[in-house]
C-alpha cells in the first residue's frame, strides 16, 4: 500500500511537471509563457479543503530524496498555500459538523435499536440521516438512553481506528511526521464547520483537524495577540469565526459580512506564494 501511495505521488509530480513542459507552446501570450521548470521557474502549491489536504501530502512527497539533485529540484515545491485542511482524515470527518451526522447515520443503522427509531420515527417525519441522528443523540430529546448513546459512540471508535489505519499512508500527519522545509502558509477560520479546528470527540482518536498540523510543523501563530508577520516563511494564520469555511474562494455569508475576510486572505495568500514568506500587519478586525 505504501509503495503504491508514494507511485501514486511520484508519477503525479511527474505528470504535472511533463504536463507543464508539454503544453508551454500554448502558453505563448498568456501570463504562463515563460514557465520553464528546466530553467528554474518555480511551482507552487495551493490548495483548500480536500485539495489541501492532498495537497500537504503531496508537499510531503515532494520533499523526498529521489537520489539525484536535479530529479530533487525537478519535484519540488517552492512554497504552499493551504486553507482550511488537515490532518488524521477518519476522525476529522467524524468531527466535522458538516459531515459527520450523516456518517455515523449510516454507521448506526447497523444498531437494531437505532434502527428502530429511524424506522419509527424519521422515515414518518421524512427526516434526512442527519437530522435523524443528530435527534436520537440529543438527551434532552430523551430517544436514547446513556447506555445506547456510549455503545455507538463505542461503535465511532472501532470504525475511525480502521479507517485511518487504511488512510495513514497518504494522511498528512504521517506523510509530514519528519517535517518539512519549503515555505508554508497554513489558514483555518474559527469554528470551521467543515474541517475543524481540533476535535476530541467522542474520544476518537484525538487531535485532528487543521491545528495538529501547525503544531507538528511548529508554525508560527498569527492571531489578534500577534498580528504582524516578519518574514516568516512557516506561518499559520487562525482568522476570526465571522469567517467561513469557503470564504477564501468567495464571500459566504448571506450579509457579505465576510468580504473584508475573503480579500485579507486571499492577499496573505498572494503576497505569500510571491515571496515564499510573508511580512507586514494583518488588520485584527480579521483575527481571532
Amino acid at each position: 500500500m505504501i509503495t503504491c501511495v508514494k507511485v501514486f505521488w511520484t508519477c503525479w509530480r511527474c505528470a504535472l511537471r511533463a504536463a507543464l513542459t508539454l503544453s508551454q507552446s500554448s502558453f505563448i501570450g498568456s501570463p504562463l509563457e515563460n514557465v520553464n521548470i528546466a530553467t528554474g521557474s518555480q511551482i507552487k502549491l495551493l490548495g483548500h479543503s480536500l485539495g489541501g489536504i492532498v495537497g500537504l501530502s503531496a508537499l510531503a512527497a515532494s520533499e523526498q530524496d529521489l537520489g539525484n539533485p536535479q530529479a530533487n529540484a525537478l519535484y519540488h515545491f517552492s512554497a504552499a498555500a493551504i486553507h482550511n485542511s488537515g490532518g488524521r482524515i477518519a476522525p476529522l470527518l467524524l468531527g466535522s459538523n458538516a459531515f459527520a451526522p450523516q456518517i455515523k447515520h449510516n454507521l448506526a443503522l447497523t444498531s437494531a435499536q437505532y434502527q428502530a427509531f429511524v424506522n419509527e420515527y424519521c422515515n414518518n417525519e421524512q427526516k434526512d440521516g442527519s437530522a435523524c441522528y443528530n435527534d436520537f443523540m440529543d438527551e434532552n430529546k430523551g430517544y436514547s438512553t446513556p447506555i445506547q448513546r456510549a455503545q455507538l459512540n463505542a461503535l465511532f471508535a472501532q470504525f475511525s481506528f480502521a479507517a485511518q489505519s487504511v488512510l495513514d499512508s497518504i494522511d498528512p500527519m504521517a506523510n509530514l511526521a519528519s517535517g518539512i522545509t519549503t515555505p508554508l502558509l497554513l489558514t483555518q477560520v474559527h469554528n470551521d464547520d467543515t474541517v475543524p479546528n481540533v476535535t476530541k470527540e467522542a474520544k476518537i482518536l484525538p487531535f485532528a483537524g487543521t491545528e495538529p498540523v501547525a503544531s507538528l510543523l511548529g508554525l508560527t501563530t498569527i492571531n489578534r495577540s500577534t498580528p504582524t508577520v516578519n518574514g516568516q516563511s512557516n506561518v499559520f494564520i487562525h482568522y476570526n469565526a465571522t469567517a467561513k469555511h469557503s470564504t477564501f474562494i468567495g464571500p459566504e455569508n448571506d450579509d457579505k459580512s465576510d468580504t473584508l475576510h475573503h480579500g485579507q486572505i486571499q492577499k496573505q495568500t498572494v503576497d505569500f506564494l510571491l515571496n515564499n514568506q510573508l511580512n507586514g500587519a494583518i488588520p485584527e478586525a480579521v483575527l481571532h
